[in-house]
């Protein structure tokens, strides 16, 4: 019963994860009952990118889960919402992306800055190339948080609850699910938010907001399964419907056109790939940790070597004590 309760809640909770032409990023989690020397006590959670085909690589643990992340270049961001908001830069060099051993990836992360609130942010994304976070949990709004020249400057805020936030082609678009399941499309001009689309209807619960190349997506959830309609020409266009991955789950722009991504507690990733444009969908494929040998091989000879330092020191220390 607390496995079934656990699967549903995790079902409902976005996955940290993003995506774009050149890679796919996302928030694993460590299996609690597996023990590793690679791994520190309470780093229970590791930003992982997608290399290869089927494998991914660690390139920093934490002891908290980031909430979001948002990619630019080589610069990861990523924030905390555990006391305000922390927002924090990693860097991503393409040159250690290539290395044989995750360890030359772990970059320490800097906080850049913190936004003092007590509510947490529903989505994070980047907006004219700086951060941007939305709180969409309010009763009657949502506010939006631009961080521009080091400081966060309030944006005109959406006149309803839960909306969904992208941005797309330069703009800040908005997409909220009104009462009878219409969704409102809207644009931020200048101080105020226009509509674009009020017309459009899906069936199932909004639950995302994104966009590839031309097309602002909309993510539909409805029993289980998953809908992705494209926006074109103030119409939907069903792209792809799939099952709803176990554990945390969210779906991104990626190189092969579309990803869907899920990561269960245990660690277990599973990904599926959706061709662009053509909607068609890969088998779902387990994710496998690359150069896990190569690790272990590593804090192995670590272990050994610090076991040889130890005896050394130990027999100096009693041959001065018996010369004594």
């Amino acid at each position: 019963m607390i496995e079934l309760v656990l699967t549903i809640v995790l079902s409902n909770t976005p996955l940290a994860l993003v995506g774009n032409d050149s890679g796919v990023w996302f928030i694993g989690d460590v299996d609690p009952g597996v023990a590793s020397f690679a791994r520190a006590q309470d780093l229970d959670h590791e930003l992982c990118e997608q290399v290869g085909n089927g494998e991914y690589l660690v390139i920093h643990p934490f002891t908290r889960r980031p909430a979001g992340l948002a990619v630019e270049e080589q610069a990861m961001w990523f924030i905390d919402d555990s006391y305000g908001v922390g927002l924090y830069t990693i860097q991503l060099a393409a040159s250690q992306r290539a290395s044989k051993s995750q360890h030359v990836l772990m970059q320490a992360p800097v906080m850049r800055s913190v936004f003092e609130t007590d509510k947490h942010s529903t989505d994070f994304l980047l907006y004219q190339s700086a951060p941007l976070l939305v709180f969409g949990d309010g009763e009657s709004e949502t506010e939006l948080v631009h961080f521009v020249h080091r400081q966060w400057e309030s944006l005109p805020s959406i006149g309803d609850s839960g909306a969904c936030v992208t941005s797309f082609q330069g703009e800040l678009l908005c997409a909220v699910q009104e009462e009878d399941g219409k969704i409102m499309v809207s644009s931020l001009r200048d101080t105020a938010w226009v509509v674009r689309n009020s017309e459009l209807t899906i069936d199932g619960e909004l639950t995302d907001f994104f966009s590839k190349d031309d097309w602002p997506i909309l993510v539909a959830v409805k029993e289980g399964r998953a809908t992705l309609h494209g926006i074109q020409n103030n119409s939907l266009v069903e792209l792809a419907s799939f099952a709803i991955p176990k554990g945390r789950w969210g779906v991104t722009p990626s190189p092969s056109g579309l990803t869907v991504a899920g990561v269960e507690r245990n660690g277990t990733t599973t990904f599926l790939d959706i061709g662009w444009p053509s909607g068609s969908m890969s088998d779902p494929v387990v994710l496998a940790e690359r150069f896990r040998g190569d690790d272990t091989l590593l804090m192995t000879v670590l272990f050994i070597s610090m076991v040889c330092v130890s005896i050394i020191l130990l027999s100096k220390i009693r041959t001065n004590r018996i010369s004594q």
